[in-house]
């Protein structure tokens, strides 16, 4: 159970940094040019599949009758499938 929340938390980092890569494209910010390639490959190369494989988990065992399911916060999942969407929505238009 501690390695899948761990797995959630990193999932939440990696869709922060989707967020900020998604929102520099528009607003092409200079006063993070540095770390600016991080983020990109972090929220647009590894966060769409890390966010993938982290909701359809998170969905197997809500389904499922696992005993500890109600140890993972449940904003967590609400907000990376919120993520998702917006990922799926960022990509394919």
């Amino acid at each position: 159970m501690r390695n899948l929340l761990f797995f959630l938390r990193l999932t939440v980092i990696v869709n922060g940094c989707f967020i900020l890569s998604a929102l520099h494209e528009y607003f092409h910010w200079t006063f993070i040019r540095d770390i600016t390639p991080t983020f990109l490959v972090l929220g647009l190369g590894i966060g769409v599949f890390l966010n993938a494989a982290a909701n359809i988990i998170s969905a197997v065992l809500l389904l499922s009758r696992y005993s500890q399911k109600n140890l993972i916060p449940k904003w967590m999942i609400f907000f990376n499938f919120l993520v998702l969407i917006a990922q799926l929505i960022y990509l394919f238009s």
